[in-house]
C-alpha cells in the first residue's frame, strides 16, 4: 500500500490517541489544580488558562470553551478544537471527563467515563515540525471504564467519501500488563467494522478483525475503494514464547499472509504480499515482478515480547526484481540493496536498461525536527543507453527529506563507456564523472534537477539544471558546457568551445530545443582561416511522429557566415541554407579570393537523394588556372547508388569566358562526369570522365574558340598504374598563339611516372620544345625531374643539367639551370617550415625574350644579374642587381636608321627598414637616374611596399632625347621625339606622397601614319607639387598650322591616380590619311580616378573628306586569292584587363561639308552624333543627314534626293535610309537603300510602278525589258552586278579634285540635254553652285547661305534674267 495510505492510517490513530491524551491531560491538570484550589469557577478558569492556546505536538493549537462541572468529579466542555495555520481541522463537541481523584492515592488513575458526543475531522492537518518535548506521564495504573465517541465524522477527502463512525472501548493496566477492548462501527452506512482485543496479563492474547466494505472509508484508507478488504490477526502465548498469524484479503483475493513467532529472546515474522490483489497496485506488481516476500528479526528484552528492542530490528525483502536487507543500528538503519536492476528497468524505456544495480548505506528515519536521510554508495553494471553503453558507474549518494520531498546528492564515476555517435564518445572520454543534486516532490510528482555536473575528456565540463514532471510527462533542462576540446571532434580545428542549451521535451520525445555557443582560440589551418573564433546557435523541435525540425542553424565568424534549416523523419531528411566564406582557399593548391557564397538544398527521402547547390566567388581556381566571377551550379537526384544530375561552371579567365557543364551520375560503384561540353577560357571542351573503385579514366577534346584545330586528351588510372596522352595538330589560338604539333605521353606506376613532351608552334615568335622527365613519389618526398631543349624566336634554350624539383613535409627544393644562346640562367628555391630561400644568377640573357610574347620585333642586347632573397618568420630580406647592356630597339623603330642603344642598372635591397631601389640608364643622348626608398619596415610581401602608410624618400632625374625611350615602347610606325628634362624629389608616403620638381618637353613631335595623326611643335611645362603633377601648359600644332592647348592636374594621394586635364584645339588637322581627312576644332576633357578614365567634350568638324576603300581601289582588278584553312570568325572576346576602363561621353557634329566620295557617288552630309560608354561597348546616338549628292548606278547618273543614317546604340545597328532618283523614258526611277549598316537592303521603285527588271531596262536602254537584244540583256545583268559590287576607275573624282570643286556632277535634263553642275564652299556657311546645260554657254547660278542651323537663304540667277529668293526651314528628327 502507498505511503499516503499509511500516513492517513497513522493520522487517524494519532487523532484517537490525541483525543485520549487531551482528556487525560485535563485529568492530570485537574488533579493538580484541585490541590491548590477549591472546586468551582476559579478552578475551571485555571484549567482554561493552562490548556487553552497550547501547541499540541505540531498538529495545531488547543482551544477550549464552555467548560462546566467539578474538576474533582465530572468535568464537561462544550467545544474543544485544534487549529493549524489554515484554521480549525478537529472539533470535539460535548466532551465528558468523569474520574475519582482519590484513586491517585493508590497510584491509580480511575476514569469512569471519557466520552465525546461528536468529533468532526474537517480535513487533514498541516503539521509543523517540532523538537520532541521532555517529561511524560507518571507510572500509574490506569482504569478506563468507558471510552466512547458517539459520532466520529470524517469529511470528504479525509478517508475517501464522507463517513460517520462510532467508537466504544475500555482499558485497564499498568506497564506491560494490559487488558483492552476497542470496537468501531460505521453508523451512516452498513459495512465498516474494526474490533481489537488485547490481553497481556500473564499470558498474551491478541485478536484483531477488520471488515472494510467497498467504497467505505476503511477501504479507501487501505487503497481498495471499489474492492473492500478483510483482515484477521490472532496471536497467543507467553511473554517469552508464542506465535500468531495474519491473513489479509482485498475483495475475495488473498492479498497477503504472515506468521509470527517469538522465543529465545527473538521475534521473527515471515510473510508474503501480493500486490496484484490491489487494482491500484497492479503497476507495483509489474515493477517488482510478482509477489514480495519479507522477513523480520526483532530482539526481545527480559520481559519477552512486551519489551521489544526496536533499536536492533533487521529485515529482508525479496521480489523477482528487488532484493534488499536492512538492520537497525545506533546511527540509523543499515540498508543494502543487493539487486534492483529489474525494478529500475521496469520504470525505464527499453532503450535504457541496467544489467545490475545495487546500493549500500545508512538510513536515518525521520524524527521530530529531523528528516529521513540515506547516505551510502550505489553501483551499476552493464548500463545500456540510447547513446551507447557504460560498463560500470558508481559512487557516493545522499538521500534526504520527508517522503513527499526527497533530496538526492550523487557523485558517480564511470568506466569503459562506449557512446554513439563517435562524437559523444570523443567528448565524454572513457571515464566521465557525474555529480548531481535532485529533489523529488511526491505530491507534484516532479523531479527537480537542482544541479548536475559532468566532467568529460580534455577538461570538458557540462552543467545542467531543470525538472522532470512525471504528472505532465515533461522534461525541461538548461545546459551549459565549458572546455570542449574542438580538436577531439575534427582534425581541421583546435581550440575550446563553451555555450548553453535549452531542452523542453515530453516523455514521448516531442518538444523544443535550442543551443548557442562560442569557440575561441581556434587553431590549425581552418581555424586561422575563419578568424580564430566563431559563434553558433541552433533551435528546433521534435514532433510526435519522431520528425526533427531544425528551424535555424547559424554560424558567425570573422571570415565565415552560414545559416541553414532542415528536418528529418522516417522517410529521410532535407536541409537548405547559405554560407559566405572570405578566408581564402582551404587547400594550398587552390585559389579563392574575395567572399565566396554558397546556397544549397539537399533532400534524402525514401532512398532518393536530391541536391541543388549554387556557389559563387570573385576568383577561384587551382594552380595557374583562375576563374573570375566563378559560379558553379549542381543539381541532381536519385538513389545514392544511382544518382544522376547536371553541373555548370561559368565565369571568366584571362583568356576568355567560362561556360562549361555536363552530367554527373553514379550507378553502383561507378561515377561518371559525362557529356562535358562548353568553353573554358580560350578553348571549347567536350568529353567525359569515369571512376569505378580504384579505376579512373576519361577523354576530352579541346578546341580553340578563336582559331581552329583541336587537342585530344585521354588518361587512365587503374591498379596503381597511370597512362596519359595529349595529341594536337594545327591549332591556332588568340594572342599570336600557334601550335603546329603537340605530343605528350606519361605512363608508369603512380609513384614513378615517366613523361615526354614534344611541341612546336608560336607565341608571338616561333617556338619548339622537347622535354623528357620523371615524376616519383614516396612516403616522405615527391620529386619531379626533367631535361629540356628548344628554341624561342632566335634564342636557343636547353637545360644545362636536369631540372630537379622536390616536395616533402619538410619543404620544397627546386633547381633549374638553363642555357639561352650564350647566356645562362641558374635558379634555386628552398623552403622550410618557416623559411624560403631564392637565388637567381643570370648572365647574357638575350633581351629579345621580352619582345617575343607581344609579337614585336625583338630588341637587341643582353641582361645579366643576380638575386638572393630569403624569408624567415614571414619577413623577406635580400638583394637584387640587373645590368642591361647595349639594349637597342628594332631597326624599324630607329628614326632615319639612327644608332640607338641603352645601358643601365637596377638594384634593390630588402632589409628591416623596407626596400631601396636605384636605377641608372644612359645612351643615345639620354641620361636617367632614380633612387627611391620604401620605408615599410619588415617586408612580408608586395603589399607591405604598397601599403598607404609606407614611407617614401628618393629623387629622379632624366635629360635628353625622349625618342630614345619611346623607340622601345611605341607601336610599329609610330614615332615620338623631343628634348625632355625631369627633376623630381620624392617624400611622404605611398598614401600621401610629397613631390617637388619639374617636367619639360620641348620641340616634341608625335606621328602615327596608320591613324593619320601628326602633332608638331609640342611643348609641355609641368610641376611636381605636393602629391601630384600640375600641367601648367601644353601647346602643339598640326601639319596645317592648327593650334592645340591644354592643362591639367593629377594626384597620387591614397596610392591612386586621380585628376583631370582639358584640351582645346582650333582649325586642327585631326586626321590625314588616304581614306580620311578631318579638320576641326573643339575640346576634350579627361577625368582620371578609381581605375577609370572619362573622356568628354565636343569636336566641331569644319571639313571632312571620306574616301571609302572602294574609291581608292586601282582600276586594274586584282587576282582573287583563296586562303586554305583560314581561321573562322572570331568571337567577341571579353577585353583583357590591361589597364583602366576608358569611358566616353563625346559629341561630334558638323552642319555640313562632310564629303563622302567614291567612284560611283559624290555626296555631302551633316552630322550630330554622341559616343557614350566604355570603349569596348560604345553606344552612338544621333544621325547623319544627306544634304546633296549624286550617284552613278546601273551606268546612269542619279540624283541623291534624301538620305539619313540614324544611330541608336550599336554602330552596326544604325538604320540607313537613302533614296536616289532619275528620270528615264516615261518613268521616274528610284534606287532605295534601307535596313541597317550590317545588312543593307537595295530595291528599285518607279512611278508608275513597274517590275525591277523593267525599271533597270528603261534606265539603261530607254526601252522595255522585252525589247532588249541578247547583248543588251547581258549588259543589263552586268550593270546590276556592278551596282552590287562597286566600280573601278573614277575619272569624275580625278576631274573634281583637279578643278578644286567640292561637288561635280553630269546629268540629263527632261529634254535629254546634258547638264553639268559644280559647287564649292566659299565659307563654312556659304555654298556656290554653277550649272550649264545643252549648247548654251550661259549658266545658272545658285547660292545657299546657312543663316542659322535650321534657316537657309536660297537665291537663283538664270541665264534668261529670271531671279528668285527663298527662305527654307529644316528640322531633323531622330
Amino acid at each position: 500500500m502507498s505511503a499516503v495510505s499509511s500516513s492517513r492510517i497513522r493520522l487517524i490513530a494519532l487523532i484517537l490517541a490525541w483525543t485520549f491524551g487531551i482528556l487525560t491531560l485535563l485529568t492530570v491538570v485537574t488533579a493538580g489544580i484541585a490541590v491548590v484550589t477549591l472546586t468551582g469557577q476559579t478552578g475551571r478558569d485555571l484549567v482554561v488558562r493552562l490548556a487553552d492556546g497550547r501547541q499540541v505536538a505540531g498538529y495545531g493549537r488547543l482551544s477550549i470553551s464552555g467548560l462546566e462541572g467539578n474538576l474533582f468529579d465530572r468535568l464537561t466542555a462544550r467545544r474543544i478544537t485544534l487549529s493549524d495555520e489554515e484554521g480549525v481541522w478537529l472539533e470535539l463537541e460535548e466532551a465528558v471527563f468523569e474520574w475519582t481523584p482519590a484513586s491517585l492515592l493508590a497510584n491509580t488513575l480511575d476514569i469512569a467515563e471519557l466520552s465525546v458526543q461528536r468529533a468532526n475531522i474537517l480535513r487533514l492537518p498541516a503539521r509543523e515540525e517540532q523538537a520532541p518535548g521532555g517529561g511524560g506521564l507518571p507510572d500509574l495504573a490506569v482504569n478506563l471504564a468507558r471510552f466512547e465517541i458517539n459520532a466520529l465524522s470524517l469529511a470528504e477527502g479525509v478517508a475517501g467519501d464522507a463517513a460517520v463512525i462510532s467508537v466504544l472501548g475500555r482499558a485497564r493496566g499498568q506497564g506491560a500488563q494490559w487488558n483492552a477492548q476497542l470496537d468501531a462501527d460505521r453508523i451512516d452506512a452498513p459495512g465498516d467494522r474494526v474490533s481489537l482485543s488485547l490481553v497481556t496479563d500473564g499470558d498474551i492474547s491478541l485478536r484483531a478483525d477488520i471488515d472494510a466494505a467497498p467504497d467505505g472509508p476503511l477501504a479507501a484508507l487501505l487503497q481498495a475503494p471499489g474492492q473492500g478488504a478483510t483482515a484477521r490477526l490472532s496471536a497467543d502465548g507467553t511473554p517469552q514464547a508464542g506465535g500468531g498469524d495474519l491473513v489479509f484479503f482485498i475483495g475475495d483475493a488473498r492479498a497477503g499472509a504472515s506468521t509470527l513467532d517469538w522465543s529465545d529472546g527473538m521475534l521473527s515474522a515471515q510473510g508474503q504480499l501480493d500486490a496484484r490483489a490491489w487494482e491500484s497496485f497492479e503497476q507495483l506488481d509489474s515493477l517488482i515482478g510478482g509477489a514480495l516476500e519479507f522477513a523480520l528479526q526483532l530482539p526481545l528484552g527480559e520481559a519477552g515480547v512486551t519489551a521489544p528492542q526496536l533499536d536492533a530490528v533487521s529485515g529482508e525483502v525479496r521480489a523477482p526484481r528487488l532484493s534488499l536487507t536492512a538492520a537497525r543500528r545506533a546511527d540509523g538503519i543499515a540498508v543494502q540493496v543487493q539487486e534492483a536492476a529489474g525494478l529500475v528497468n521496469a520504470l525505464l524505456p527499453e532503450t535504457m536498461q541496467f544489467a545490475s544495480l545495487a546500493a549500500d548505506g545508512i538510513l536515518i528515519p525521520a524524527s521530530e525536527g529531523s528528516p529521513l536521510v540515506f547516505e551510502g554508495r550505489i553501483g551499476a553494471e552493464g548500463i545500456t543507453l540510447p547513446i551507447g553503453n557504460i560498463a560500470h558507474a558508481g559512487g557516493p549518494v545522499r538521500v534526504e527529506g520527508p517522503l513527499d520531498t526527497i533530496r538526492v546528492d550523487a557523485s558517480l564515476q564511470t568506466r569503459s563507456t562506449a557512446l554513439e555517435p563517435d562524437i559523444l564518445q570523443t567528448l565524454a572520454g572513457a571515464e566521465p564523472a557525474l555529480e548531481a543534486r535532485l529533489v523529488w516532490n511526491s505530491e507534484q510528482r516532479q523531479l527537480e534537477i537542482v544541479s548536475a555536473r559532468l566532467e568529460g575528456a580534455s577538461a570538458l565540463v557540462l552543467t545542467a539544471s531543470g525538472s522532470v514532471d512525471t504528472a505532465r510527462e515533461r522534461i525541461a533542462l538548461s545546459l551549459r558546457y565549458d572546455g570542449l576540446a574542438i580538436e577531439r571532434l575534427t582534425e581541421q580545428l583546435s581550440g575550446r568551445a563553451s555555450g548553453t542549451a535549452e531542452l523542453a521535451l515530453g516523455f514521448d520525445g516531442t518538444g523544443r530545443f535550442s543551443a548557442s555557443g562560442r569557440a575561441q582560440n581556434l587553431g590549425r589551418e581552418l581555424g586561422t582561416r575563419i578568424g580564430g573564433e566563431a559563434r553558433f546557435s541552433a533551435r528546433g523541435e521534435r514532433r510526435a511522429d519522431g520528425a526533427i525540425a531544425l528551424e535555424a542553424l547559424d554560424i558567425e565568424a570573422p571570415n565565415l557566415v552560414a545559416e541553414a534549416q532542415g528536418s528529418s523523419d522516417e522517410q529521410g531528411w532535407d536541409i537548405t541554407g547559405q554560407a559566405a566564406w572570405s578566408c581564402g582557399a582551404p587547400l594550398a593548391a587552390m585559389v579563392l579570393e574575395g567572399t565566396a557564397s554558397l546556397a544549397f538544398e539537399a533532400r534524402d527521402r525514401n532512398d532518393t537523394l536530391r541536391i541543388r547547390a549554387d556557389m559563387t566567388a570573385p576568383r577561384a581556381g587551382a594552380g595557374p588556372v583562375v576563374v573570375e566571377n566563378a559560379r558553379l551550379r549542381l543539381e541532381g537526384e536519385g538513389p545514392p547508388d544511382a544518382f544522376d544530375g547536371a553541373w555548370r561552371l561559368t565565369g571568366a579567365t584571362g583568356t576568355g569566358p567560362v561556360d562549361i557543364g555536363g552530367r554527373a551520375s553514379r550507378e553502383g560503384e561507378r561515377a561518371d562526369l559525362s557529356g562535358i561540353e562548353g568553353r573554358f577560357g580560350g578553348f571549347n571542351y567536350t568529353g567525359g570522365l569515369q571512376a569505378e573503385g580504384s579505376r579512373v579514366g576519361g577523354a576530352l577534346r579541346a578546341m580553340p574558340v578563336n582559331g581552329f584545330g583541336s587537342a585530344a586528351i585521354a588518361f587512365r588510372l587503374a591498379d596503381g598504374h597511370i597512362s596519359a596522352r595529349i595529341r594536337a595538330e594545327d591549332m591556332v589560338g588568340e594572342n599570336l598563339t600557334y601550335l603546329d604539333r603537340l605530343e605528350f605521353d606519361a605512363e608508369g606506376p603512380v609513384d614513378n611516372i615517366g613523361f615526354t613532351l614534344e611541341a612546336e608552334g608560336a607565341y608571338g615568335a616561333r617556338a619548339l620544345v622537347s622535354v623528357n622527365g620523371q615524376l616519383t613519389s614516396g612516403e616522405d618526398e615527391t620529386a619531379l625531374g626533367f631535361s629540356l631543349i628548344g628554341r624561342y624566336g632566335g634564342v636557343r634554350i636547353a637545360t644545362r643539367e636536369a631540372a630537379d624539383f622536390r616536395f616533402g613535409p619538410d619543404g620544397t627544393r627546386a633547381r633549374l639551370s638553363l642555357g639561352l644562346n650564350r647566356g645562362t640562367l641558374d635558379a634555386r628555391v628552398d623552403t622550410g617550415d618557416d623559411s624560403i630561400e631564392v637565388t637567381l644568377d643570370a648572365a647574357n640573357i638575350p633581351a629579345a625574350l621580352a619582345s617575343y610574347p607581344s609579337g614585336r620585333e625583338p630588341v637587341g642586347g643582353a641582361v645579366s644579374g643576380n638575386l638572393a632573397l630569403s624569408q624567415a618568420g614571414g619577413t623577406w630580406t635580400g638583394t637584387m642587381r640587373l645590368e642591361a647592356e647595349d639594349i637597342a630597339p628594332p631597326e624599324s623603330q630607329r628614326p632615319d636608321g639612327a644608332d640607338i642603344t641603352l645601358n643601365g642598372t637596377l638594384t634593390m635591397m630588402l632589409d628591416e627598414a623596407g626596400a631601396q631601389l636605384e636605377a641608372r640608364a644612359r645612351g643615345s643622348d639620354l641620361q636617367a637616374t632614380a633612387s627611391i626608398q620604401l620605408l615599410s619596415g619588415p617586408v612580408t610581401g608586395p603589399e607591405s611596399l604598397t601599403a598607404p602608410e609606407t614611407g617614401l624618400a628618393g629623387a629622379a632625374r632624366v635629360s635628353g632625347e625622349i625618342g630614345t625611350l619611346a623607340a622601345f615602347r611605341l607601336a610599329e610606325g609610330q614615332s615620338l621625339s623631343g628634348t625632355a628634362r625631369l627633376e623630381a624629389v620624392l617624400g611622404g608616403s605611398v598614401g600621401a606622397p610629397d613631390l617637388d620638381g619639374t617636367l619639360v618637353l620641348e620641340n616634341g613631335r608625335f606621328d602615327d601614319p596608320a591613324i593619320g595623326i601628326s602633332v608638331q611643335n609640342l611643348r609641355l611645362d609641368a610641376r611636381f607639387a605636393e602629391d601630384g603633377l600640375e600641367i601648367d601648359s601644353l601647346r602643339a600644332q598640326s601639319a596645317e598650322g592648327g593650334e592645340l592647348t591644354g592643362n591639367g592636374s593629377f594626384s597620387l594621394a591614397g596610392a591612386r591616380l586621380q585628376g583631370e586635364a582639358a584640351l582645346q584645339f582650333t582649325d586642327f588637322l585631326i586626321i590625314e590619311r588616304p581614306d580620311l581627312t578631318v579638320v576641326g576644332g573643339g575640346n576634350v576633357d579627361i577625368g582620371v580616378g578609381d581605375n577609370r578614365i572619362e573622356i568628354s567634350g565636343e569636336t566641331r568638324i569644319a571639313r571632312a573628306e571620306v574616301r571609302p576603300p572602294e574609291a581608292s581601289r586601282p582600276s586594274i582588278p586584282l587576282v582573287e586569292v583563296v586562303h586554305i584553312n583560314a581561321a573562322g570568325a572570331r568571337d567577341d572576346l571579353a577585353e583583357l584587363r590591361r589597364g583602366p576602363d576608358i569611358v566616353l561621353d563625346y559629341r561630334i557634329r558638323a552642319p555640313g561639308r562632310i564629303f563622302v566620295r567614291g567612284g560611283q557617288f559624290d555626296s555631302e552630309w551633316s552630322m550630330d552624333v554622341t559616343a557614350r560608354g566604355p570603349t569596348n561597348a560604345i553606344s552612338l546616338r544621333g544621325r547623319a543627314t544627306l544634304l546633296r549628292g549624286r550617284a552613278d548606278l546601273l551606268g546612269r547618273p542619279f540624283e541623291m534626293r534624301s538620305g539619313s543614317v540614324v544611330f541608336a546604340g550599336d554602330p552596326m545597328d544604325a538604320a540607313i535610309n537613302l533614296v536616289a532618283a532619275r528620270q528615264a523614258r516615261e518613268i521616274t526611277a528610284e534606287i532605295r537603300v534601307g535596313g541597317v549598316v550590317s545588312a543593307p537592303e537595295i530595291t528599285l521603285a518607279s512611278t508608275p510602278s513597274l517590275p525591277q527588271d523593267e525599271i533597270a531596262a528603261r534606265l539603261l536602254f530607254d526601252q522595255g525589258a522585252g525589247q532588249l537584244s541578247g547583248v543588251q540583256a547581258a549588259q543589263l545583268a552586268g550593270a546590276v552586278a556592278s551596282m552590287s559590287s562597286g566600280g573601278g576607275f573614277d575619272p569624275f573624282g580625278a576631274l573634281r579634285s583637279g578643278l578644286g570643286l567640292d561637288q561635280l556632277s553630269v546629268s540629263s535634263s527632261r529634254t535629254g540635254e546634258t547638264v553639268v553642275a559644280g559647287g564649292r564652299y566659299l565659307t563654312e556657311d556659304v555654298y556656290l553652285e554653277v550649272e550649264t546645260g545643252g549648247g548654251s554657254a550661259s549658266a545658272t547660278t545658285r547660292i545657299e547661305w546657312a543663316l542659322t542651323q535650321n534657316l537657309t537663304l536660297l537665291s537663283r540667277i538664270a541665264p534668261d534674267g529670271d531671279t528668285g529668293v527663298a527662305l527654307t526651314w529644316r528640322r531633323e528628327y531622330d
